[in-house]
């Protein structure tokens, strides 16, 4: 199970309002422009009822296809069918490769991921001593148990949870941030955490470090600059271009700018895959790339002086310090 998507369950028994919460959250997410997705196991046995019989897609469908979809207007509808249960996990890789602040996850009582559990009445205080990692209560009744150490929330104070949601969104967003641009230093084990699964066979990091000596010259130190908001955006598109060539790779890259001395780190990639092949061929992919599209520059201190040596792959000067015109195809 792969413990580093960004999932929230809000679990509970029948009729105890886990819908109204979770569209209480979907509206506090739209005000803060977080991007949230949902998931909905269907406990009432059976397969979902799709009316899509009189569409094309549908009859797509029902003529064999394993994957129909239908798409308009920047919205597509996909049915994914398949002979056996489907698990979690093979659920959420759909979403995950969205690029999503966090996936909502009404019911899946048994999985591991964290939860918000929903009280309706007092019998269903059990599904507290029944499910793991709980780490808010929503209720409608009074709760007076001392031993619960989750926050607790009146379901009738919507505010109030909606205000906790946020405040934990937010921390996961910067717990989560797989591509990233920072000024301070590099920490290898945080990076390497957020690409670690129970799929994967390999994880292969590369660690760039400031060097002494280029071309026979001795470096005192370096400066990294950056337009940040495109940086990570290119990161994230070299993201994606990984996952489209090994689907089955998860990569997190983190890049610092600032002043650095002979050998801080500059750049950590972290890539697990089940094959340790593809973890370092994506590696490999991701740093050419990065050198490639992310726009940051480099100054250089040297004894006798400085100077700015334009892109990554020194290519083309920037004497002003920066590039004059940026253009990046995406």
């Amino acid at each position: 199970m792969d413990m580093k998507l960004p999932v929230l369950q809000i679990v509970g028994y029948q009729n105890s309002g886990k819908t109204r919460i979770v569209c209480d959250l979907l509206e506090e997410s739209k005000q803060h422009h977080f991007k949230v997705a949902t998931l909905k196991h269907h406990g009432h046995g059976g397969k979902p009822n799709i009316e899509d019989e009189k569409k094309d897609s549908g009859r797509h469908r029902l003529s064999g296809s394993l994957i129909s979809g239908v798409e308009g207007a920047g919205l597509l509808q996909m049915v994914v069918q398949r002979e056996e249960e489907w698990e979690l996990e093979h659920i959420l890789r759909f979403y995950h490769v969205h690029g999503v602040d966090l996936i909502l996850v009404e019911g899946y009582k048994q999985a591991a991921y964290p939860k918000i559990a929903v009280i309706r009445n007092a019998n269903d205080m059990e599904i507290v001593d029944q499910v793991s990692n709980i780490v808010a209560i929503i209720t409608a009744i009074p709760l007076t148990n001392t031993t619960i150490h989750h926050p607790i929330f009146s379901i009738h104070d919507k505010k109030s949870y909606q205000d906790w949601f946020t405040h934990y969104i937010k921390k996961q967003r910067k717990k989560m941030q797989m591509f990233q641009i920072t000024d301070h230093p590099i920490l290898i084990e945080e990076v390497t955490q957020k690409v670690l699964s129970h799929e994967a066979g390999a994880v292969v990091n590369f660690i760039g470090t400031v060097r002494e000596f280029t071309g026979g010259k001795q470096t005192l130190a370096l400066e990294y600059e950056s337009y940040v908001s495109m940086a990570e955006k290119q990161l994230r598109k070299i993201g994606r271009e990984i996952v489209c060539k090994w689907p089955e790779a998860r990569i997190a890259i983190t890049h610092r700018v600032g002043h650095l001395q002979i050998s801080d780190i500059a750049v950590v990639i972290a890539v697990s895959t089940p094959h340790r092949n593809d973890a370092y061929e994506a590696n490999q992919y991701a740093i050419e790339r990065i050198k490639q599209i992310v726009p940051i520059w480099k100054k250089e201190y040297w004894q006798d002086g400085t100077e700015w040596i334009g892109n990554q792959q020194e290519t083309i000067s920037y004497p002003s310090g920066k590039p004059e015109d940026v253009i990046f195809n995406d």
